[in-house]
């Protein structure tokens, strides 16, 4: 009986890390997402008032670098999420048959 339980509050701590990646992960795939709509809509603003600044290639460069990296920034965040859920799956697997 003690070997289980031990086992069981083990895997049942993991478990709590995991789903504190898997929330982490999921900030870090929303967060890009939110600042890139941020970007694009004073971008767009600045383009609608005439702003020179708003159409210059430097901006335009600039918005398509952090799109860019934005982009990478999410997929990691994606697949950090992805990692800890099929993690926490498996746990619960474990732990369904310790019960």
């Amino acid at each position: 009986m003690g070997h289980s339980s031990t086992k069981k509050k083990r895997l049942l701590e993991q478990k709590a890390e995991l789903k504190r990646k898997r929330r982490s992960g999921l900030i870090r795939v929303i967060a890009p997402i939110a600042g890139f709509v941020v970007a694009a809509a004073i971008r767009t603003a600045g383009e609608a008032s005439g702003a020179p600044w708003a159409t210059s290639s430097f901006v335009n460069a600039a918005f398509f670098v952090g799109a860019i990296v934005l982009a990478g920034v999410a997929g990691y965040g994606s697949r950090d999420y992805r990692r800890a859920t099929l993690e926490i799956r498996e746990i619960e697997d474990k732990l369904a048959k310790l019960k």
